[in-house]
């Protein structure tokens, strides 16, 4: 496996290999839909369609021949990394630093909006502090009951139904 994007012009100039990555992307992902509520309905209803439509983007980076992190973009309105995992083998290997640098590139910002729960914000601490990101708002039961989001680099459009604006 080999680092790839997977977008718009992947689905039309290679249609099979954006299927197979865009599978290979969902399967990997749904390790954290647990953390939020609807995140199945919110991939398939808003990711999918955009990564058809030009307004999402999914970045895979590869290490050793194997799938060891991604993230999703959103390209229109707000300049958002919506989700990113390291996979837990190459965690503590700068495959995140990595992901954010190549989302900075594909995003046009080095402080591009984001969200984190509150109980996976020391997971992200040091990366956040590293590049200066600054909280903008917190959300009470934005996406789960009982919980915190924080949004940095600016404050979040507010989700229109389950999975909303992410």
């Amino acid at each position: 496996m080999e680092s790839a994007v997977i977008d718009s012009v992947m689905a039309v100039q290679d249609p099979r290999r954006f299927v197979s990555l865009s599978a290979l992307a969902k399967s990997q992902l749904l390790a954290v839909s647990g953390l939020y509520p609807g995140f199945v309905q919110w991939y398939q209803n808003k990711v999918e369609p955009g990564l058809l439509s030009g307004e999402r983007k999914i970045l895979l980076r590869a290490s050793q021949g194997r799938l060891a992190g991604l993230a999703v973009l959103k390209i229109a309105e707000e300049r958002k990394l919506c989700c990113l995992r390291v996979l837990p083998e190459f965690q503590g290997t700068g495959v995140g630093v990595r992901l954010f640098k190549h989302a900075f590139e594909e995003l046009g910002t080095e402080h591009p909006l984001l969200s984190v729960a509150d109980q996976r914000l020391p997971i992200f601490d040091k990366v956040f502090e590293y590049f200066g990101f600054q909280i903008g708002a917190e959300y009470t039961d934005l996406y789960r009951a009982n919980s915190v989001e924080y949004s940095f680099n600016g404050t979040l459009l507010l989700p229109d139904g389950p999975g909303g604006g992410r």
